[in-house]
Order: structure tokens, then sequence, then C-alpha cells
């Protein structure tokens, strides 16, 4: 029987690159960079020049293969290190998705940034032994989905260079991984709060960076690949679904109605080490949070659940006039 790969069998490593483009793994693998995901999802962004030339044939001619990127999607579990201080196992990933990292006063925060997002190098290992796939200069999007009964995972997608098939080592076994033995925390007891009002009932709140990303590509260069790929925008935004009750709580429809921004919060897990705290708006300073209402409803649908009636609460995140990079603040701690 053939040699086959095993997709349970996959592991990623994930350094943060000094140098745009240049491998940060190499030329030895840190068990530390080891990050512990769903089975990813790795694909080749092809591009092609179709030659629709005229001649006596109706059959086309060869294509030709002009650029040659790589994506790779994946999700992890929310979840600390187990040391307030130390950032979680997805830190390089966070800061390739344009997050910059503080640790201050016993906690690790990440706020947007605008300066130019770090890039990281991703081994993907692939059966063991198996194939790696090595992918530098990789930057992407993150969103963040949390349901009742469940976890908090982060759905990453990344883009990356294809460094050609040097990059594709076979028969290549797995290095020793070692990963953050913490727990992720159970979608229960959240304190979800929006508008000031904690008394909502939700089964499910969402947060997107919608990050847009470009590559630069150059005739200057033998290799398919861009050169670099950028974090050009975001238009961070979510959703929230909480029961409608016949008493009084905030008034979702007064808020679509008079594009009033509101603050939206909720946490994960209650033992230190292990919580994550979103906060929708705010910006840090030596560990001190400032809120600022930076959720505004843009749409609200209604929707069944079992029986139940919900609203499909909409939202987009604003930034601070002056200032910006305070739509949103993620606090490990």
């Amino acid at each position: 029987m053939a040699d086959i790969l095993l997709t349970r069998q996959s592991v990623l490593f994930v350094k943060t690159e000094s140098t745009y483009g240049t491998d940060n793994i190499a030329p030895t693998v840190t068990a530390g960079d080891a990050v512990l995901s769903t089975i990813p999802d790795f694909s080749f962004d092809v591009e092609t020049y179709e030659r629709n030339l005229a001649r006596e044939s109706l059959s086309p001619l060869d294509p030709r293969v002009t650029n040659i990127n790589c994506s790779l999607s994946f999700s992890c579990e929310l979840r600390g290190s187990g040391t307030a201080t130390t950032p979680p196992e997805i830190n390089a990933l966070l800061k390739a998705c344009g997050f910059s990292v503080a640790t201050e006063s016993a906690a690790v925060f990440y706020n947007p940034v605008t300066t130019a997002s770090s890039s990281c190098t991703i081994y993907f290992y692939q059966g063991d032994p198996g194939q790696l796939k090595k992918l530098t200069g990789c930057v992407g999007n993150v969103s963040f989905a949390v349901e009742q009964g469940g976890i908090g995972v982060a759905n990453f997608e990344m883009q990356g260079k294809f460094d050609g098939t040097a990059a594709f080592v076979s028969d290549e076994a797995i290095p020793t991984a070692d990963y953050d033995e913490e727990l992720p925390p159970i979608a229960q007891n959240i304190s979800f709060v929006y508008g000031n009002d904690s008394t909502f009932e939700i089964s499910s709140v969402e947060v997107n960076m919608n990050n847009e990303i470009q590559n630069v590509k150059t005739m200057n260069s033998s290799a398919k690949t861009a050169t670099n790929f950028f974090l050009t925008g975001r238009s961070p935004g979510g959703s929230f679904n909480p029961l409608i009750e016949t008493s009084a709580v905030e008034n979702v429809i007064t808020n679509l109605e008079g594009s009033t921004g509101k603050n939206l919060q909720f946490v994960l897990g209650s033992t230190g080490g292990n919580k994550i705290t979103f906060y929708l708006g705010a910006s840090q300073s030596g560990g001190t949070v400032a809120d600022r209402d930076a959720v505004t409803l843009t749409n609200i649908g209604f929707e069944d659940s079992d029986g139940l009636a919900r609203y499909n609460c909409e939202y987009q995140l604003g930034a601070g006039f002056d200032t910006g990079n305070d739509e949103i603040l993620i606090k490990f701690w």
C-alpha cells in the first residue's frame, strides 16, 4: 500500500518573523512554538493567463500559471497560557492579524495596530513522517466565536508566500511539540454586558476583525509568489443574539434607529492565567482599562431558537476619532 498522510496527524509551529518573509523557525524547530489547532485547511491561490487567441481550432491553448500564493485556515481554542504575564499560544498569530501586544499589571493586552503588522513563519506538518509545508511572510484575519455549551474559538485565515517546491519537504517527522496545558474555559457565566445592561440572555457572540489583505507582485523577481502581504484596512464587527423578553431591557431597536454607540464586554474563564476579557471598545494604559462606546448596531434580525424568539443583532466597531486603534481590546489575565 502506498504511503499516505493522516490529516489528524497535523501540527503547526508558528513564530514571528524578524525580517519580513524570512524563515524565522529554521534551522531548529522549537517545541514551544507549537500551536494547538483544528485540522488546518491548506490551499494554493493560483492565477493563470488564459491564452484566448484566434486560430483554426476551437480548442484552447495551454494556459500559463503566473502567480502562486498560499492560504492556511484553522481554529484555535481561546485559553490562557496558565501565567497571567505570559502571552497565549496564539500570540504570533494575533500579531500577524494586526494586533499589538503589551504586558501590563499582570495581564497581556492586545489592541489593533495601524503601523505595519507583524508577519510570521508557519511550519505545517502533516503525517508522521509526512510532508512539511513551510509558509513565510504570513499575515491574515481572525474572528472570534463564543457559543453557549461550547468554548471560545479564534478562527484564523492566513495568507503567505509560496517559496517553491523546496518549501514542501517530504518524509519529514513531526518534531516534539510543547503545548500550553490549560483547559479552554467553558462559555458559562461570561458576564455579558451591552450598554451597561447585564440582563441579556444570549447564546452566541461573534467578533470579526474583517482585515483587508493585499499583496505586492513584481516582475523583478523570478519567483511566482507575491513579494509581500500587507494588512491594508479593517472593518471589525460581529453579532450577538439576545432573547426577546417582555420585561424592560436595553432597547436595541432604539439604538439601531439612533445609531447610538454602546460599550460591549464579556469574559471567558475565572481562573488566574486562564481568563480572557473582550472589551468592545477600550484602550489601556499601565494596565488600567478605559472603556468607550464602540459598538454601533447596523441591523437587527428576528430568529427562532427552539421555539424562543431572539434578536440577531449585527454591529460594527468604530474607533476614537483622534487616536484610533481602540475599537477592541483583548485581555489575557
